[in-house]
Formats: structure tokens, sequence, C-alpha cells
């Protein structure tokens, strides 16, 4: 998922947010930081990689008191940097992995403070490194992999009230995906190639995130 395909996800949030806002206090809008922990099936992952930090965006209609429904974009990031000293000078290195989602959530109102969320949706999956060198210009990046899959969250959520409806959103949850990996780099093509293996990626952890929510 690119850069683009999120903003236009975005805008869908605030579209659908629109669209049925009619009703004061119905509508909110959250956004939140996150730190993430990452279990994957592969056999070995570096330790860096295994955490990772992103955001959260989501647009919920509240039915009425208790149960809301939106709409919500899970970027996740991990990296591990590194780096040799060669005959002609120095090489810089960072591997990447990005796990993006659009979810659709279900939310259920405990008490003032409490909520339970779940959510299910679709994740891309992206792995690079990017390489760059002391002795030329510019940085050379290679995509190792690139795949697709089911996902969810579930967990819980807590808005602490601050201003009129402004609120400061915290929250621990659950995440568990299956991606399916179809596209792996190939050093003799010099690009990405289909991956004839059937080749599946679990990545779960916990999700810890930080933020702000604001009726409508």
């Amino acid at each position: 998922m690119n850069k683009f395909q999120i903003i236009i996800i975005l805008i869908s949030l605030l579209v659908f947010g629109s669209s049925i806002g009619v009703k004061a206090n119905n509508l909110e809008f959250k956004g939140v930081l996150t730190y993430n922990t990452l279990d994957y099936s592969e056999d070995f992952v570096r330790d860096d990689l295994k955490e990772g930090s992103g955001y959260y965006l989501e647009s919920t209609y509240w039915l009425n008191d208790e149960l809301g429904l939106g709409l919500g974009v899970d970027f996740i990031r991990a990296n591990w940097e590194s780096g040799y000293d060669w005959v002609e000078g120095r090489e810089d290195f960072e591997y990447e992995k990005n796990l993006v989602g659009l979810l659709i959530n279900s939310k259920y109102r405990l008490n003032d403070y409490l909520i339970f969320n779940s959510g299910l949706g679709y994740y891309n999956f992206t792995k690079d490194r990017h390489s760059r060198y002391s002795w030329k210009d510019g940085a050379n990046t290679i995509r190792y992999q690139k795949g697709s899959g089911l996902g969810g969250l579930i967990g819980l959520e807590l808005n602490y009230p601050v201003k009129n409806n402004l609120s400061i959103s915290s929250g621990i949850s659950y995440r568990s995906t299956n991606i399916n990996i179809n596209k792996v780099h190939s050093g003799y093509w010099g690009g990405l190639v289909d991956n004839l293996d059937d080749e599946n990626l679990k990545i779960r952890g916990l999700f810890l995130s930080t933020g702000i929510s604001y009726m409508f």
C-alpha cells in the first residue's frame, strides 16, 4: 500500500464520517501513535524487527450510547540498521518491514471511560533493504517481499475527557495477521517476481496506543 493509497483511505474515513454523522456527538475521530510487538512465523528474525512504531487513525459512528461502528487505518514500521566498511568506503543499510491495514471496527462501551473494540480487515506487507554508499551519490532500494492478507485486532481502550468533546485515548490490543507472500525478489531478474511457493507469513503481537479522540 503506497502513500497515495493511504491518502485515499484517510479521505474515505472523512467522507464516511461526514456522510453518517447526522446527530450531534455521534461521530468520533481518533488518532493515536502506537508501539507494536511483532512475532513472525519466520525461523529467524533480528530482534530490532520484532518491535515497531506506527499510528492508527479511526472514524467511528456511535449507533447508541453503547455500540459503535467504524473504519480504521493501521500502519506499523519496523527497521534494523547497520553498515560495513569496504575498500571503496562505507556502506550503511537499513532493513524495513511495513504493515498497513484497512479495518472495519466495532466498539462496545463498558462504562464512561472503558471501551471494548474489535476490528477485521485487509493488510499489505512489504520488506525492503535501503543502502547508501560513501563513494557514490544516491541510495539503492531493493524490495525483497510483498504480500497481503486478512488481519484483525481485539482489545480495550481508555478515553479520559479533558475538554468539551476532546479526550485522551490510550489502549492495548492484540493483532493477528496472515499474509500471503505473493512477490519475492529475484537477483536474476533484478526485481520482484511471482512467488511460486505457497508462502504464508503470520505476524502477531501487542498493540499499545496513546493519542486523542474528538466527538462531533
